[in-house]
């Protein structure tokens, strides 16, 4: 049903109930509810740091880390040893404890895609400050056999740029 070559689709689907209580406008609450639905080894990481993460800019962490978070999404097959890591759940999981608020945030920034536009009020924000935010959610990947008969349609994006 998907064509191959296009990477951007918009998706119209009416959610089950199973599949509604994951799709969640993006607020910390939202973060939180994910995390422990899908991620439950990043639960009490998340928590314990919750306050620092709404609290601290996102160019303060990667200020922090000394680096952009961009570098550990473009190794995300890990091809680049001299590159920083990409956080997945996995990854993640195999940190030694304690961890630190800015190993959840890289975590969040890659397995989420809770990236710098994220604001965790549910709108995204811009580099333009006088723009209108538009709602964000989130949501886990569904395969489209799993929307069900309500599945309404597939419209394919074919002029989205999306910047790296």
């Amino acid at each position: 049903m998907v064509e191959k070559g296009n990477p951007y689709w918009l998706i119209l689907f009416k959610p089950s109930k199973k599949q509604e209580d994951l799709i969640l406008p993006a607020t910390w609450d939202g973060v939180t509810h994910i995390v422990s639905s899908l991620y439950p080894h990043a639960h009490h990481d998340l928590l314990e740091h919750l306050e620092t993460l709404k609290n601290t800019h996102f160019r303060e962490f990667e200020k922090q880390a000394g680096f952009e978070f961009l570098e550990c999404r473009r190794n995300e097959q890990g091809t680049f040893p001299d590159k920083p890591p990409y956080y997945s759940y996995e990854f993640y999981c195999s940190l030694p404890q304690p961890r630190t608020a800015l190993q959840v945030r890289l975590f969040l920034y890659c397995e989420l895609r809770l990236l710098e536009m994220f604001r965790g009020d549910a709108y995204a924000s811009t580099r333009d400050p006088g723009s209108v935010h538009c709602l964000e959610y989130l949501s886990p990947n569904f395969q489209l056999s799993d929307l069900g008969p309500d599945f309404l349609g597939v419209l394919p994006m074919t002029r989205v740029s999306i910047p790296d």
